[in-house]
């Protein structure tokens, strides 16, 4: 089946409504929107001293082009009418499938002996599951047809419906007591992450120099460059938090 409404992502599998490449959330679309408005403001910008900044301008160029794809390819788009009843009715169906045999939240947050297996055999059942799910809502919310704000970054995160409790729950006595989360690397477009205006921000403070260079950074490097700016960010935070509590003691 091929979706119509959204040609972009090519063929849907045999079996499915819809596609399972993966669409993005809201904001991630704003934030890569964000990123090349400002790698194009800096390539259009006609000022000697604006670009001598661009040192890859074939560089900027394509990541430019790269992002501008990603959103045309990944944006979600609002169904078409005749599609809107097999999409909520999908939706749903696909809801129940994954819902069975998840993990969950004690077993996922305590791992007791086997939650290990238990989740590689449910996220091996149901991953495409997911993926077709994760696509029809936010498809749905790009549409209307889902009550909730049209930047809401929860409208596909399946840990809203993770179980809690019920008679399929595993023994947790033997579980780790000091609890045990679970991270997985979320998915999205290859491209690296944008950088909001607050990181931006304290890149030119601290290195004027690399914000030059975004433009032209390929994605790990970008992804490096975020943690460095949020372990400065970090540590302002708790510099202010120190300073407040000693005003406090001292005020008292």
């Amino acid at each position: 089946m091929t979706d119509a409404s959204n040609a972009a992502q090519g063929k849907v599998a045999e079996g499915r409504f819809e596609s399972t490449t993966q669409l993005m959330r809201q904001d991630q679309i704003e934030g890569h929107a964000t990123e090349g408005r400002r790698i194009a403001d800096m390539l259009n910008d006609p000022r000697p001293h604006v670009q001598s900044q661009v040192q890859d301008r074939g560089h900027a160029i394509s990541n430019l082009k790269r992002i501008n794809k990603a959103i045309e390819d990944q944006m979600p788009r609002a169904y078409a009418p005749h599609e809107m009843d097999i999409a909520i009715k999908r939706e749903s169906e696909l809801r129940k499938n994954w819902l069975q045999g998840m993990p969950t939240s004690s077993e996922m947050r305590r791992n007791p002996a086997g939650a290990v297996d238990k989740h590689r055999a449910w996220e091996a059942r149901s991953k495409l599951d997911v993926l077709e799910w994760k696509n029809i809502r936010r498809r749905l919310l790009a549409g209307g047809n889902i009550d909730a704000p049209m930047d809401a970054k929860d409208v596909s995160n399946i840990e809203m419906f993770r179980p809690v409790g019920g008679a399929q729950e595993m023994n947790l006595h033997n579980a780790q007591i000091d609890g045990r989360n679970f991270h997985y690397p979320a998915q999205g477009p290859a491209i690296g992450r944008p950088f909001s205006d607050d990181e931006i921000n304290v890149l030119h403070e601290y290195s004027p120099e690399t914000v030059r260079l975004l433009c032209v950074a390929d994605s790990e490097t970008r992804d490096l460059i975020h943690e460095t700016v949020q372990g400065i960010i970090n540590d302002k935070a708790a510099s202010v938090a120190a300073d407040l509590e000693a005003k406090a003691k001292k005020g008292k």
